[in-house]
């Protein structure tokens, strides 16, 4: 464990950099992302208070709030607290207590107070920002490994009123507000599946890497937000229509959801390291990874040999249809990932007959454009490489096929 530790401190130590190197559109942040070291997540850094204090936040498009870590919650006296970084906002003079009430609306249900507080992301300072404290857990038990927050990149439409911008530790309606950014929208490139991945990056506001994708993007609407049922009362869930794995050799495995060009709602969530996947589409793309028999239990990931990293050997592809707007085509040797031990895995899961979540496995393969300002989706073939074009967004934002 103490050489996993080291690692995670060395892979976040290497992207405390400036965020781009490039001249940015006005209205627009730039945010360097790192990897743990299970590579089961990415991370953002935060400068937080006066004077400030590091800490890295997960980024989840899968939920709305962000918070940072209490160095006094209870369970940084049995789980490690320090590889990501805790707040004390006691030692912050332009920190402010906001009352109680915060909850991260995660499974384990963190909890505390409101506050209020200067930070810095991605080289700007951001003052007076409302956010979560997270002083304790309802389930700490559930809370294991190195603790860390969430930075939402969602928004939350259950409380938040008709635009789902309300008041609350919601980042992205705050920025807006501020005249920090121009548009409510996050361009995330999550770069190749490397533990030290060295260019993966989130662009807040307006404009997007034109030089990470590869041909045309699409643009798809997301299930209204409102919708607790399909959307959970949250943006960013899309409909999914047709999923299909063709292997070496042309074997073919497809399935159609939901009703005929309108398909059933996915989230599509950072927050995720897996992948989950009906378990005929599983089945079929274990098979391509050349898996055998039962997958072993309770494990976060399927164990792959590594030749099926190599896209020499690999040949197939999971192709991702969102009805008549356009498809995504990830290659099955990208979806096996090498740990620092030199062993590979696939974050791939089977979950019965229903499609749901598509995580970082699916997002790795994608170029993303999240507008929560008219509720969309865009999307394009990744195209990975150190070059880097960053352009405005077209005013309006891109326009969903219908």
């Amino acid at each position: 464990m103490a050489d996993l530790k080291m690692m995670s401190l060395a892979l976040l130590a290497a992207v405390a950099l400036p965020a781009v190197t490039a001249k940015l559109p006005a209205g627009v942040v730039a945010v360097p992302l790192s990897r743990d070291s299970g590579l089961t997540a990415y991370y953002a850094e935060f400068q937080v208070g006066t004077p400030p204090q590091k800490t890295y936040l997960k980024i989840d498009t899968g939920s709305p709030n962000f918070s940072f870590l209490d160095p006094r919650n209870p369970v940084c006296g049995t789980q490690d607290c320090k590889i990501f970084g805790t707040f004390d906002n006691t030692t912050s003079s332009t920190c402010h207590d906001e009352g109680p009430g915060f909850f991260d609306l995660l499974s384990v249900l963190g909890n505390g107070d409101y506050l209020n507080d200067t930070f810095v992301l991605g080289g700007v300072t951001m003052e007076k920002m409302y956010i979560g404290y997270t002083s304790s857990y309802i389930s700490p038990s559930r809370v294991t490994g190195d603790v860390s927050t969430i930075l939402g990149l969602s928004l939350n439409c259950q409380i938040g009123g008709p635009a789902c911008t309300d008041k609350g530790p919601v980042l992205l309606p705050q920025l807006k507000n501020a005249s920090i950014i121009d548009t409510m929208s996050t361009s995330i490139y999550l770069g190749r599946d490397d533990g030290d991945v060295k260019n993966a990056q989130m662009l807040i506001g307006g404009a997007y890497d034109k030089a990470k994708v590869d041909g045309e993007l699409f643009t798809v609407e997301m299930v209204n937000p409102h919708d607790l049922q399909n959307a959970n009362g949250q943006t960013n869930s899309v409909n999914v229509t047709a999923i299909e794995v063709v292997l070496d050799g042309g074997n073919r495995t497809a399935e159609t959801y939901g009703e005929k060009n309108v398909g059933s709602p996915v989230l599509l969530d950072t927050g995720i390291a897996a992948w989950y996947m009906t378990d005929t589409i599983f089945a079929a793309v274990y098979h391509g990874l050349g898996g055998q028999g039962d997958v072993p239990a309770g494990t976060r990931y399927v164990p792959v040999d590594c030749i099926y990293r190599d896209p020499k050997h690999t040949n197939g592809y999971v192709s991702v249809e969102f009805g008549t707007a356009g498809t995504i085509k990830v290659p099955i040797s990208g979806l096996v990932s090498q740990f620092s031990d030199g062993t590979c895995g696939s974050f791939i899961m089977a979950r019965g007959n229903t499609v749901s979540t598509m995580g970082d496995p699916f997002l790795r393969g994608v170029y993303s454009i999240f507008d929560q300002e008219n509720w969309t989706i865009t999307m394009g073939q990744v195209k990975h490489g150190e070059e880097e074009d960053i352009v405005q967004i077209p005013a309006g934002g891109f326009k969903a096929v219908r």
